[in-house]
């Protein structure tokens, strides 16, 4: 039989034989955590620029918006205040040109009567005019003040002498009325009185109260710079509110001329009566001797 070692040579034994250990996996360390706070600080830093560069386009359309806004403000400001400027013009010009007209009426009907008188006198002075001739003659020249009435107008006033009749369109406010003039000259002064019945449009396309009277006048009178108001007074005129007023008018050859007007409405009719040349007492004479018939 053999012998069985000893214990400790058994245990000798199991020193020597290599016996495998079970395989150990290798603990895993826990991630660092330090990598997702990183992570999320640059997500916002990202949101953060995103935002910025969202707001600054934003801002700068906004601008843009807002400067092209004004430019065409600027621009619809400018187009109006030229056309303004356009229509201020337009009408000074036409008021200038019915200003000239005015005085190319003035001067023309002046012209004309001077030559009939002419014309009177020649007659007067004919030896082989007959009776009936130099009569008809003397009355027209006769410078006399007398009652004149206009059964078409409806009103009465003395002229010196019979005054002679002339008619034109003219437009204003875009409406076209007819204008009657009854004018009449002597060796103090023109004497003139105009009146229109007016269509109830036009009568509408103007104010009312007291601005319908200078618009009358404005009309009438044709202001520009040639043309200086020195009184102005309203007043009741044959029961009618009216404008009175004064004016000098330099003509260009350094002596002014005195020129006095009043204007007034009754329902459509408008009036205007004024004088050249003539002192203040002989215009308060011709509008006086007016009246209503």
């Amino acid at each position: 039989m053999e012998n069985k070692p000893a214990i400790d040579d058994e245990e000798a034994v199991l020193k020597d034989i290599d016996v495998d250990a079970p395989e150990t996996k290798p603990v895993a360390e826990e991630p660092d955590k330090a990598p997702k706070k990183k992570s999320s600080k640059k997500i916002i830093l990202v949101i953060v620029i995103i935002v910025l560069m969202a707001a600054s386009a934003a801002g700068a359309y906004f601008w843009r918006d807002k400067v092209a806004n004004d430019l065409v403000k600027q621009k619809d400001s400018s187009i109006s205040t030229l056309q303004a400027d356009k229509t201020n013009l337009t009408k000074e010009g036409e008021q200038k040109d019915a200003n000239i007209a005015s005085l190319q009426t003035l001067n023309e009907t002046m012209t004309a009567q001077q030559k009939q008188k002419d014309d009177y006198i020649a007659v007067l002075e004919n030896d082989n005019a007959t009776l009936a001739e130099k009569q008809a003659a003397a009355t027209a020249n006769d410078e006399t003040w007398r009652d004149f009435t206009s059964a078409e107008f409806g009103f009465n006033i003395q002229f010196p002498g019979i005054p002679y009749k002339s008619t034109f369109d003219f437009t204003m406010n875009g409406q076209t009325e007819e204008m009657t003039y009854f004018s009449r000259s002597n060796m103090d002064g023109y004497y003139e009185l105009e009146t229109a019945v007016y269509s109830d449009a036009f009568i509408e396309s103007l104010p009312d109260g007291d601005s319908r009277l200078f618009v009358a006048m404005n009309n009438a009178v044709g202001y520009d710079e040639s043309i200086t108001i020195t009184s102005t007074e309203l007043l009741t005129f044959n029961g009618q509110r009216a404008l009175k007023e004064s004016f000098s008018i330099d003509y260009g050859d350094g002596q002014p001329v005195k020129k006095y007007g009043l204007v007034f409405f009754k329902g459509n009719e408008l009036f205007v009566i004024d004088t050249y040349y003539t002192t203040l007492d002989d215009f308060n004479k011709f509008i006086g001797s007016f009246s209503f018939k």
